[in-house]
């Protein structure tokens, strides 16, 4: 019952119309294609991508939270790897050493 299509988006995953409102539809003095394209503008709403996101990550908190995690070390290993890839390593000829004598 939403003027502004937008908001339909938000208020419904996926709109439809009831038997009973298609039916008051066909009765009106309507054009005779006039519920297939309302049904064909409904099927073309889609829900906000980060609204699906959101609703899945509700759905199953604990297995996002434990792919967080694993993502987090993930990348966490790499950029240690990377960073020891590029860390400069001391030159053994440059080194002093340094006897200790008791």
């Amino acid at each position: 019952m939403n003027v502004f299509i937008e908001r339909v988006a938000y208020s419904s995953i996926k709109p439809i119309i009831c038997n009973e409102c298609k039916s008051r539809l066909e009765k009106g003095s309507l054009p005779d294609n006039f519920v297939s394209n309302l049904e064909k503008e409904l099927k073309r709403i889609n829900y906000p991508l980060f609204l699906r996101i959101e609703n899945e990550i509700k759905k199953r908190p604990v297995l996002y939270l434990i792919i967080t995690i694993l993502f987090a070390l993930a990348l966490n290993i790499s950029a240690n790897v990377i960073y020891g890839c590029f860390k400069e390593k001391p030159d053994s000829s440059k080194v002093e050493r340094i006897d200790v004598k008791n």
